[in-house]
C-alpha cells in the first residue's frame, strides 16, 4: 500500500528546505547591495526602522508615525529606483518563491490550513510514480503523432485508422480540458492493442495531473492485486487511492486474473462507488462490448456501456507498432 504519509512528510522537508535556501539566497542579496551601495542600505534600514516602530505602536500609539504608510511607499520607491539606477531589476531584493500562491511554504490559507496546487501537484506525481507510470511523459497530447496511422479507408467504413485516431484524440483532449466539468464522468477506450487507447489515457492523466487534481494511473492486474490484499487482510484501506483519486485511469481491463469473491465484486465496487460520488475514471480495455458483458457480467457492463456515465471510444485498424515505417 502506498504511505501517502510518508510522502507528505517527505514534501514538507523539501518545502522547508526551498524555504531556507529562498531566504538564504535573499540575504545573499541584500548584503551584496548594502556593501556596493550604502545608500540603497540605508534606505533598507530606515524601513526596517519605522516597520519595528509601527509594530510598537500595537496598543500604545507613538507619535511621529502619523505619515508612516506614506513614508514606507517612498522609502519603498526610493530603493525601486536605486536599484534600477545600479543596474539591478527593482525588485532585486524581494522573495523569489517558485509559487506564488503559498510562498513555498505548501499550505495556504489561515484558519483551515489546506494544500496549496504545487503541494497537490507534487504529491499526486509522487503517487503516480508509486505506481509506476511517472516515466511516461512522452506520451502526452503534444506529443500524438498522427503519421503512424493509415490513411487508407478502413474495409466497410468509409473512414480510415487516423481519421479515427484524431476523432477520439480531440474527444480525450475535451474531457481532460473540461475535466471535472466533463460530459460524461467516465470514459472507455475499445479497441486491439497497439492502436493508441493507452497513449491516450497517459495523456489524459498528463493534463489534469497539470492542473493539480488527484490522478492516479494503473494497470488493471495492479486493481485487483490491491483488492486481493483488502480481501484477504481485511483492510478497505487498500482501496482507498483507488476510491479517492479525482480521476482514476485503468488500463488493460480484460489482463487482470479472475478470482472468486474478488476480482467481480471488488471491480464493481469500485466503479459503482465512483460514480455515485461523482468521481471520474477512464478505462482502456482490448474486450469488445459483447466481451464485457461476458466477463464482467451485466452488473459491471451496464455501468461501463451506460452512456449517461460514460462515453465509449471504439478503436479501430491494426497496431500501428507492427506498421512499415516510411
Amino acid at each position: 500500500m502506498i504511505d501517502r504519509g510518508k510522502i507528505i512528510r517527505e514534501l514538507e522537508s523539501q518545502y522547508e528546505l526551498r524555504q531556507t535556501t529562498g531566504n538564504e539566497e535573499r540575504l545573499k542579496r541584500e548584503q551584496e547591495v548594502r556593501e556596493k551601495h550604502p545608500d540603497i542600505g540605508g534606505m533598507m534600514d530606515s524601513r526596517w526602522s519605522l516597520l519595528f516602530k509601527g509594530l510598537g505602536r500595537i496598543g500604545t500609539p507613538e507619535k511621529g508615525l502619523e505619515n508612516a504608510p506614506e513614508t514606507m511607499a517612498a522609502l519603498n520607491k526610493g530603493i525601486r529606483a536605486a536599484l534600477k539606477k545600479y543596474g539591478y531589476a527593482e525588485d532585486y531584493l524581494q522573495p523569489r518563491y517558485e509559487c506564488p500562491i503559498c510562498h513555498d511554504r505548501g499550505y495556504v490559507g489561515e484558519e483551515t490550513r489546506e494544500m496549496c496546487r504545487c503541494f497537490k501537484t507534487a504529491y499526486h506525481k509522487r503517487l503516480f510514480k508509486e505506481v509506476g507510470l511517472s516515466e511516461q511523459s512522452p506520451q502526452t497530447f503534444e506529443a500524438f503523432d498522427e503519421s503512424v496511422y493509415d490513411t487508407a479507408a478502413i474495409p466497410g467504413l468509409k473512414v480510415s485508422q487516423r481519421d479515427v485516431a484524431l476523432l477520439h484524440k480531440k474527444a480525450a483532449l475535451n474531457y481532460a480540458e473540461q475535466f471535472p466539468n466533463t460530459a460524461t464522468s467516465d470514459l472507455l477506450l475499445l479497441g486491439k492493442s497497439g492502436v493508441g487507447k493507452t497513449f491516450l489515457l497517459h495523456s489524459i492523466a498528463h493534463e489534469v495531473l497539470e492542473k493539480g487534481y488527484a490522478v492516479l494511473c494503473i494497470s488493471a492486474y495492479k486493481v485487483i492485486e490491491l483488492a486481493r490484499r483488502a480481501h484477504f487482510q481485511n483492510d478497505p484501506a487498500e482501496m482507498d487511492s483507488l476510491m479517492e483519486a479525482d480521476l482514476l485511469l485503468i488500463d488493460d481491463l480484460g489482463t487482470e486474473p479472475m478470482m472468486e469473491n474478488i476480482t467481480i465484486p471488488y471491480l464493481y465496487n469500485l466503479i459503482n462507488e465512483r460514480q455515485q460520488n461523482s468521481k471520474h475514471t477512464v478505462i482502456t480495455t482490448n474486450l469488445s462490448k459483447e466481451e464485457l458483458k461476458s466477463r464482467y457480467t451485466e452488473r459491471i457492463a451496464s455501468r461501463l456501456l451506460d452512456s449517461r456515465q460514460c462515453q465509449v471510444m471504439a478503436f479501430v485498424g491494426e497496431d500501428v507498432r507492427r506498421r512499415p515505417q516510411k
